[in-house]
């Protein structure tokens, strides 16, 4: 088991916290369980006195019992290096109240009581001093901050915390932010912990790196703008947004919002602030898919949800990025995926229910952030991932055979279906003969059948079933003889090796039936429609493209999803939620990122027209805010071009 300080490195991502923990910092720290016995009745723990905690914070946990022991458990993971941890600069409880509020609720007491234990030991830095109050003069702090817990399985749970510094009496404020992922599972001896560093203020959304803050230290204020994001549908002008290192500190009402003196002001009348937005199914690792990455965020798509990939290359990228040597968005991956036959994509063969069980125990190993499953899995192969898949506490998404089904993914607990596989289109019978595909790939837009959709997108809302449809994707295979697409005009941001590696994965058959496409835009027209009986029905939905392919180039074809999604009938607002809020929710993260709040990570877009009046306003961009570092419009212009001249 890892020393008490080297816990404290990883739980905190500390490289400046104490002279005692700073050889840990930099170090690659594997996922390791620290079991933790329960001792919620054990009245001489301090840890276990000490809190009070509400239990109505846990909305995700049901059980109160269950969300007392977690709280326990947190506590106790940080109690024992109390002494050796040097805590800097704790605030009395009053200050840190006011800042849980902020950010993730004001009836999250237990916040709290990770700083009093801090607060009580009295600790300076070794060259420091207490000034009155607990302060370490010069000494720059933070507060400990934790999101209410939520299930990711019967027996599972994920919390997620944060460190933010706060100026000590002096003005200085440190350099040191993170965000760390507690996994907790329930076994036979009570609940066990582990910590895996998930946002790394760099950059990548899960990845392992250095935490760093921008190297522009001073300030960035966006004033007088108007704020839209997924939490209401109108507007709110005249706000002033105020950025320090990777987060924002401040949102309010320019007249009552100070901008700090150093401050890098941008005017933002007359302009739209939404938060940065989500593609919640790319592939990055292909041939020239690093020098791809740039256009994601040249676009505002500051997060990508990588759908198959090479892990090793992603996870060398992921750490690029944090340390901010590589442009390019958060990255949540699948690695290699779970598959029943050979394809030309990293993965994982499974034939057996064996092989599946093992295939997900090796990706577990691996440290991926999900499962994700293929087409070419036999029914009970799928129905073995998933369930092992819940006995390792992670999620699955991916592909539905028709063999299969969607009512039985969604029965058994897999969290997204992509591209609508498995899910019928509705028609009647005279439509089901009509619209038959004419080629085999054309079935992969969907096949008809003539029954009541409503019990299976009630199933959907009641498990929790997400849908990330990819419009963009089938729209080729849709006009299919037709070589030309709407958006191939973008084709021109793709490298040839990329346009190659593309046609030979996903080729045109050599013989289509004349004709073939009317029936590809009929099922289109359909699918686009079932869009909006989805969501009506109360079934999450997310944006995705499949990027790269020739109509939808990195972070371009997000917003021609976004726009698809208002052709099926939501509203602007609607489908600028699936793309922001709703990934987040997703992910778990909506405590940090999705909407234009104090204490989110600042991924911000800065748009010169209303995305509420016309969705297609969210491409025009006047600048893009990734991880607190500003990329005005001349420096989105050379990512742009930087892509095409490689």
């Amino acid at each position: 088991m890892r020393s008490a300080s080297t816990r404290l490195a990883l739980a905190l991502g500390a490289t400046a916290l104490a002279m005692s923990v700073a050889n840990c910092a930099g170090k690659r720290v594997n996922e390791t369980w620290y079991p933790i016995p329960d001792r919620t009745a054990d009245s001489a723990s301090p840890a276990s006195k000490d809190v009070r905690g509400t239990r109505t914070a846990a909305a995700a946990i049901p059980n109160d019992e269950d969300t007392e022991i977690i709280r326990n458990v947190l506590v106790q993971f940080y109690y024992p290096i109390r002494d050796q941890a040097r805590w800097i600069d704790p605030r009395p409880l009053a200050h840190v109240r006011g800042a849980a509020d902020d950010t993730v609720g004001a009836d999250f007491d237990w916040v709290d009581e990770i700083v009093a234990l801090a607060h009580r030991s009295n600790i300076c830095p070794l060259d420091g001093h207490l000034e009155p109050g607990g302060l370490c003069r010069g000494k720059p702090g933070g507060v400990l901050r934790f999101s209410t817990p939520y299930s990711v399985g019967k027996d599972s749970a994920v919390v997620y915390a944060t460190y933010a510094p706060v100026p000590d009496s002096t003005g200085k404020v440190g350099k040191l932010e993170s965000e760390l992922q507690f996994r907790l599972r329930r076994g036979d001896d009570g609940w066990g912990i582990r910590g895996k560093n998930t946002v790394s203020p760099g950059g990548s959304g899960s990845g392992n790196g250095s935490s760093r803050e921008p190297s522009d230290s001073a300030p960035l204020a966006i004033t007088n703008v108007t704020i839209v994001d997924g939490r209401d549908s109108a507007a709110r002008a005249g706000q002033t947004v105020v950025i320090r290192g990777n987060r924002i500190v401040a949102v309010g009402a320019a007249r009552s919002t100070p901008v700090p003196k150093d401050a890098r002001a941008i005017d933002g009348r007359g302009k739209f602030l939404i938060p940065g937005l989500w593609d919640m199914h790319v592939h990055t690792s292909i041939i020239g898919g690093r020098a791809l990455l740039s256009l994601y965020i040249a676009n505002g798509v500051t997060g990508v949800r990588d759908m198959a990939g090479d892990w090793d290359t992603l996870t060398t990228w992921r750490k690029e990025i944090s340390a901010g040597t590589l442009v390019g968005p958060r990255i949540i991956a699948s690695g290699p995926y779970l598959e029943g036959g050979d394809v030309p994509i990293p993965h994982i063969l499974a034939r057996t229910p064996e092989e599946g069980a093992a295939g997900v125990d090796s990706l577990v190993k691996l440290g991926v952030d999900f499962v994700k499953v293929h087409t070419q899995l036999k029914p009970e192969v799928h129905l073995a991932i998933l369930r092992r898949a819940r006995e390792r506490g992670i999620v699955v998404a991916g592909h539905v055979s028709s063999a299969l089904g969607s009512a039985a993914a969604s029965d058994s607990g897999q969290k997204s279906i992509e591209h609508m596989l498995g899910i019928p289109a509705p028609c009647t019978s005279a439509e089901s003969l009509a619209l038959k595909p004419q080629y085999p790939v054309q079935s992969a837009i969907g096949r008809c059948r003539s029954i009541d959709l409503a019990p299976l997108y009630a199933r959907f809302a009641r498990n929790g079933t997400w849908v990330a449809p990819t419009f963009v994707a089938v729209v080729e295979v849709a006009g299919w003889p037709a070589h030309e697409v709407p958006g191939d005009t973008l084709a021109h941001y793709l490298p040839e090796a990329v346009k190659k590696f593309v046609a030979q994965i996903f080729p045109m058959p050599d013989s289509i039936p004349p004709g073939a496409d009317s029936v590809g835009r009929a099922m289109l027209a359909k699918r686009l429609k079932q869009l909006a009986d989805m969501h009506h029905a109360g079934v999450q939905l997310l944006t995705g493209t499949d990027a790269p392919l020739r109509n939808s180039p990195p972070g371009f074809g997000l917003h021609e999803e976004m726009l698809m999604f208002t052709r099926g009938g939501l509203s602007p607002f609607e489908a600028l939620r699936a793309a922001t809020l709703a990934p987040a929710r997703y992910l778990g993260i909506s405590d940090s990122a999705g909407t234009v709040e104090a204490g989110r990570r600042a991924d911000l877009v800065l748009l010169d027209a209303n995305p509420l009046l016309d969705i297609r306003n969210t491409r025009r961009i006047t600048a893009v805010v990734f991880n607190g570092r500003l990329i005005d419009s001349t420096a989105r212009v050379k990512l742009l071009r930087s892509a095409m001249d490689r």
